[in-house]
């Protein structure tokens, strides 16, 4: 297998890569990260809540690192790297 740097340059992106699905791949995981982070932060401090209710409140409130707009944003583009994988696998 030739490695990335030495492959040819691709205009077609139905031309199939094993660079272009690594890349997308690499992509999604390193957009997807802060999600994920904010997704754990969220259930270690329902986990570490008292009490039922305060559960219940914490998850009303849904306190997020990211604002929405940059976690609707940040679901869109994994969305689009995701599909373009399909599109490449």
């Amino acid at each position: 297998m030739r490695w990335c740097r030495d492959a040819p340059a691709r205009n077609d992106i139905t031309d199939e890569s094993p660079c272009d699905r690594l890349s997308l791949e690499l992509l999604r995981v390193a957009v997807s990260l802060p999600m994920a982070i904010d997704m754990a932060l969220q259930q270690e401090a329902a986990a570490t809540a008292a009490t039922e209710r305060e559960r219940a409140v914490l998850q009303a409130r849904r306190k997020s690192i990211l604002p929405s707009t940059v976690g609707t944003l940040l679901r869109s583009v994994v969305y689009v790297l995701e599909r373009s994988e399909r599109i490449l696998s």
